[in-house]
């Protein structure tokens, strides 16, 4: 090792390098502390054997020098003193030396205290050999998670579309965060919402976020309903993710226009608080089924469903979806978190609430905020604006024009309730996509609506114009559904034709029903704004609204439409 030896007696330095260079040292010389101090920083030694009585400047603040120049690594100073009085060594102690060696010299005693600071120095270099390991080791490992966030943020975010009815702050514990927000637009102009929570934080965390986000996009771009998709990700997650992995998850559906519903599944998250303008609470969505994950093939979500029309109208009142961690930060030793959370909402006014939970959120002990936080708004009193275009593809892989197909839906196919979905899938096989014509979902959807419900069930529209009315609908719905006779069908035809420079879709549908009296019905008045608000019996004067031609023959339970695609 180099060693400083620093004395005013050059014959003292001579003895001292002298026996320094036969036990196999580098030693370098300095006169006096302020040369000391000059040589150290010229030559960086690992030693310092110094004289405490010198001139221009003594042991003691050369010393101090020296360490204040030494703060990112240890360099021993030993000092050498004539002198054996207390008052100097706790000096040189306070100064920051190391040890004492007293003159004259006794050789025996130098010899194993430089092989003590030997060792010691020895140790040193392989702490900081380590750390020097571990921080690279550190930085690779920042630079990976920094390239996984991105993809995971990439992966999870899909084609945003900016929804002027939602707000959302999330505020992650760590550089991965388990909660996340989704929202998409179906393609009957549906507002879809999803906020997942995911088990515990952190990478592991983050990384069960994936599966929810790949099937809510494709269930929702394909029209599926909330239900099945819920559980379509409850069966995602149960197969890619480890045993004993859950998510919590709060699922959205708001129907387009003012006259639409709003439907929720909670799986596992805080209540999800309806709250309208004056800052009361309308509706608890509390949790109804188990967190995603838990269960295998018997999941089944419950939902429930609020019609907006039956409600006094509000363009102030909003859906608040928060996840545990939020009210794990808010509670207090005498109030629960999901209170404390839920009277600061209605006790705020509209615009600052999420504002205002944030602040209070963050504001908490850090060692109360133990998960992710988030917080999300939906307001329910405007109006959605008009249906969303995915980014789907330019043109398709297959050849426009020219195809006719055909088939025959039995009673068991009309029981499923993915029957649109499954229809649209045929049609993006020759080239349909829906992605690229919004229309072409809402006519389909309808005419399969008016031909299994009113057609085969027999089901009136104007039963949802009463109280209660949407709930006896679909309940009685349910009910002919399952007693459905087995020899029900509907026929099917889908058929492009090229007029000019578009392209025309022909569809044929013909139920199994008995028929009705369409007559009213084609000469009914244009399609008005007040249309889109009656609960039921709109579906015709939608399909005409959209449609190139409409034909309905007798007796009613067959229709044929055309509707350009291109």
């Amino acid at each position: 090792m180099k060693v400083l030896v620093v004395d005013d007696v050059p014959d003292n330095r001579l003895i001292l390098v002298e026996f320094l260079t036969r036990m196999g040292h580098t030693p370098v010389e300095a006169k006096d502390g302020e040369e000391a101090v000059a040589v150290f920083c010229a030559e960086s030694p690992d030693f310092v054997i110094m004289d405490v009585l010198m001139p221009v400047l003594d042991g003691f603040e050369a010393t101090r020098k020296i360490k204040a120049l030494s703060q990112d690594h240890w360099i021993p100073v030993m000092f050498l003193t004539a002198l054996n009085r207390s008052d100097h060594m706790i000096r040189g102690l306070e100064a920051g030396g190391d040890d004492f060696l007293s003159k004259p010299f006794d050789f025996s005693l130098l010899t194993a205290k430089v092989r003590v600071i030997e060792r010691a120095l020895g140790l040193q270099r392989q702490i900081l050999e380590k750390n020097t390991s571990l921080r690279e080791i550190g930085a690779r490992i920042e630079e990976e998670m920094l390239m996984g966030k991105h993809v995971l943020d990439a992966l999870v975010a899909g084609d945003r579309r900016e929804e002027k009815c939602l707000e959302s702050w999330i505020e992650p514990l760590e550089l991965f965060g388990g909660d996340l927000m989704l929202s998409r637009r179906a393609p009957d102009g549906s507002l879809f919402l999803l906020l997942v929570d995911s088990q515990g934080h952190g990478l592991s965390a983050a990384m069960g976020l994936y599966p929810p986000t790949e099937i809510f996009h494709a269930m929702v771009d394909r029209g599926f309903d909330l239900e099945t998709t819920l559980i379509e990700i409850n069966r995602k997650v149960k197969e890619l993710m480890p045993p004993g992995f859950f998510i919590a998850v709060t699922a959205v559906c708001l129907g387009p226009g003012r006259g639409g519903t709003l439907t929720v599944g909670n799986c596992g998250n805080p209540p999800a608080v309806f709250i309208n303008g004056e800052g009361k609470v309308v509706h608890r969505f509390s949790s109804r089924a188990l967190p995603l994950g838990v269960l295998g093939s018997g999941f089944q979500p419950d939902v429930e469903t609020l019609h907006l029309p039956d409600l006094p109208d509000d363009p102030e009142r909003c859906l608040y979806l928060f996840s545990d961690g939020l009210v794990g930060a808010m509670e207090e030793e005498e109030g629960d978190g999901t209170e404390q959370v839920i009277g600061h909402l209605c006790r705020t006014p509209v615009e600052d609430r999420l504002k205002t939970l944030r602040e209070l959120a963050l504001q908490r002990p850090a060692a109360l905020r133990r998960d992710d936080m988030s917080l999300v708004s939906m307001c329910c009193g405007m109006e959605l604006e008009g249906v969303a275009t995915g980014g789907g593809r330019e043109g398709s892989s297959a050849q426009a024009g020219g195809w006719t197909i055909a088939f025959d839906l039995s009673a068991l196919e009309l029981r499923r309730s993915d029957l649109l979905p499954r229809m649209m899938a045929v049609l993006s096989v020759f080239g349909i996509d829906h992605r690229n014509n919004d229309a072409l979902f809402i006519v389909l959807g309808e005419l399969l609506s008016n031909a299994l419900d009113h057609g085969i069930l027999g089901l009136d529209s104007s039963l949802k114009n009463t109280g209660n009315g949407f709930e006896h609908y679909d309940a009685l719905r349910k009910e002919r559904l399952e007693g459905m006779e087995a020899t029900a069908s509907l026929h099917v035809e889908a058929g492009l034709v090229e007029d000019r420079e578009s392209q025309l879709l022909r569809l044929h549908l013909r139920d199994s029903g008995p028929g009705f009296d369409y007559r009213p019905y084609l000469v009914s008045p244009p399609l008005s704004d007040k249309s889109f608000e009656l609960p039921g019996g709109r579906g015709l004067a939608l399909v005409r609204s959209f449609c190139e031609n409409v034909t309905i023959m007798d007796p009613g339970n067959e229709i044929v439409v055309t509707i350009k695609v291109r």
